[in-house]
């Protein structure tokens, strides 16, 4: 896939406009992670190369956001007030069980299995 798809991709799982929110520039910061070597077998690092990306590392790079937004919310916590109960370490068992998803998806993704990506 090439870069916009990947981006659409990797924005599509990440959501980064919900809470906590990860900016354009950050979600671009995470587009690296899922380069591969493109079809002519040229490597992220050469000149040559054609942007190329794949489905596996795009899981890396969706597992790497949701560990990003873990660290914006990990200072939240849960209080009671007025009578009221605010539970905010949901969000954070939310955002871990979604980073722990994705990376399981990068070590069982057929690309994985049996070659390096």
């Amino acid at each position: 896939m090439n870069a916009p798809e990947a981006l659409a991709f990797i924005v599509a799982h990440l959501d980064p406009d919900a809470d906590p929110v990860l900016d354009t520039h950050t979600v671009a910061l995470l587009l690296p992670l899922a380069a591969v070597v493109d079809v002519d077998g040229y490597r992220p690092s050469d000149d040559q190369w054609t942007p190329t990306y794949s489905t596996t590392g795009c899981y890396r790079a969706i597992a790497r956001g949701w560990t990003i937004k873990r660290g914006k919310a990990v200072g939240r916590y849960d209080f009671t007030t007025d009578g009221q109960t605010f539970n905010r370490s949901q969000l954070l068992d939310h955002i871990e069980h979604q980073r722990k998803l994705y990376a399981r998806l990068v070590q069982t993704s057929p690309s994985t299995l049996g070659a390096a990506t």
